[in-house]
This record gives structure tokens, sequence and C-alpha cells, in this order.
């Protein structure tokens, strides 16, 4: 589930560093998408990501993050 949405929305970098890598086998993607209160409801979420000196802090909270534990890189919807 995370690739197509990465191969759409990425950038060529991110493509190249994380997606790449994914089809080729040696990465394994996840993806965040279910909070408490909201289920899989994407358009109710309340989990955010603000930009701080070059790196994001993501805020929320996840009730679930699918292949979250084998997972190398997270898509977070």
């Amino acid at each position: 589930m995370c690739m197509p949405a990465s191969a759409v929305h990425g950038s060529d970098k991110l493509c190249a560093e994380w997606l790449v890598p994914s089809i080729t086998g040696e990465f394994v993607g996840s993806t965040g998408v279910m909070e408490e209160g909201s289920r899989s409801d994407v358009a109710n979420v309340h989990t955010f990501a603000r930009r701080n000196r070059g790196n994001y802090i993501i805020t929320g909270n996840q009730k679930f993050i699918m292949t979250g534990m084998q997972a190398d890189w997270m898509y977070m919807l």
C-alpha cells in the first residue's frame, strides 16, 4: 500500500532512496493510517508532521501500522 502512494507523491530523491530499494526487495515499507477514534478514515486523522531543522517531527497516536515491525520505512497518510 505504501509504494503506489510514494510513486505518485514522492520526490525523485525520495523514490530513489526508499521506493527503488523496496521494489528490489532490499527494504520493506509500511503504511500508517489508523488512529484511535478515526480507524482507517484518513480524512479524519489528527496525526501531523512539522518541519524542524530539516527533519520532520510526527505527532499523533497511531493505533496500527501495517508491517510496522518489519518495516525499514513508513508512509504516513
